[in-house]
């Protein structure tokens, strides 16, 4: 414990006023024996008088001390604010893109990239916010999708510009989510709740389909334009419409699927090719598919190749069209002067019920 600090006395004779005993230190009197008996009572009196503390003083440490607890609780009240915030913010977030500013440089990466864009409206202190951050918004499915799309969160309450994008995007409240694919396409919202607001939140593959189908709707409508073109003979014009779809979704099967079938009519194989062996990558159970990719490599020679891809479409249908990939086999075989499998894929064909099948195998009978 502490020692208490002793009182200071002045000296009544040389006036040093640092005198902690009855004895000066200074001139070496003694106090009590140097005062007379009424002095002694009136110089006990005034220094206890000098050494008490002044209103004054006293209501300026109160204030002072008012002062610093108030300070000291906007401090602790601010920490707990951000400590908050931290706690509610998951580590992914903070890879984003922020505010409008991060907005503005998303746009302007989408441009060059071609690659989706999210937008996500969220505030500081909501609590809905926090359940869709750390639900189905982390999950592992849904961030693997958008790991490969531009992503940027936007707080209203940040300032004007934050402000003023909420209200561009028709923001209702938060947590909301908007796709936008590339090509200067209109957001679209992406539903966050099962049954409209404030319902349960989805599921992480439900999100994860929303998302998807958010794009995929807006690179339909270049695929429903660029059909239209084709349909019409304009094929450079399909093929731009097509081009556009692919940019708002790089993985829209019938985006590659009509573009290579443009590029094929317009009589540039190679790029046919490549279109439908995205296709194939894609969708890589659809027998059509592989049909074009062997149609392709069949009009560049590459007959080696057009087997491949005909060996494959008769492992997901054997009936295909009634043996045409029997025949298209047979044809290609013949091609490499391999009559007797030609042949042979030519009679299965006609088993089928392919009717140029039947011809070759009737011509064959009649040479011999």
């Amino acid at each position: 414990m502490a020692k208490p600090t002793p009182r200071l006395r002045t000296c009544p004779k040389c006036g040093f006023d640092k005198v902690t005993g009855e004895e000066c230190p200074r001139c070496g009197i003694i106090i009590n024996k140097f005062l007379q008996p009424g002095e002694r009572s009136e110089h006990s009196a005034r220094q206890t008088a000098q050494s008490a503390p002044s209103p004054a003083k006293t209501s300026g440490k109160k204030l002072a001390a008012l002062v610093l607890g108030v300070v000291g609780g906007v401090v602790v009240i601010a920490a707990a604010v951000a400590l908050l915030t931290m706690e509610r913010e998951p580590g992914y977030l903070k890879q984003w893109l922020a505010g409008a500013a991060g907005y503005e440089q998303a746009l302007a990466e989408q441009a060059k990239t071609k690659k989706p864009l999210f937008v996500y409206f969220d505030t500081v202190r909501c609590e809905r916010c926090s359940d869709f951050d750390r639900g189905p918004l982390a999950a592992d499915v849904v961030q693997q999708y958008l790991s490969q799309a531009l992503l940027v969160r936007i707080d209203p309450g940040q300032g004007e510009q934050e402000a003023a994008l909420s209200v561009k995007y028709g923001v209702a409240d938060c947590p909301a989510l908007f796709a936008m694919a590339a090509g200067g396409a209109s957001p679209r919202p992406v539903p966050i709740y099962k049954d409209g607001e404030g319902k349960p939140l989805r599921s992480p593959e439900e999100l994860l389909a929303a998302a998807q189908q958010a794009v995929q709707l807006q690179a339909a409508v270049s695929i429903a334009s660029g059909v239209a073109a084709f349909q019409a003979g304009e094929v450079d014009k399909a093929i731009a419409m097509f081009d556009e779809a692919v940019k708002k979704e790089r993985d829209n099967a019938q985006a590659y699927q009509w573009r290579g079938q443009a590029y094929f009519k317009k009589g540039e194989r190679e790029k046919a090719l490549a279109d439908f062996v995205s296709w194939i990558r894609i969708e890589e159970e659809n027998p059509l598919a592989f049909e074009w990719a062997a149609a392709a490599s069949r009009e560049l020679k590459k007959y080696d190749d057009a087997v491949i891809y005909l060996d494959q479409l008769i492992k997901l249908d054997p009936k295909y069209k009634n043996g045409q990939a029997y025949f298209l086999r047979s044809d290609t075989e013949m091609k490499m002067n391999n009559f007797d499998v030609a042949m042979r894929d030519a009679q299965q064909a006609c088993q089928l019920g392919h009717e140029e099948g039947c011809r070759v195998v009737k011509a064959n009978q009649k040479r011999r």
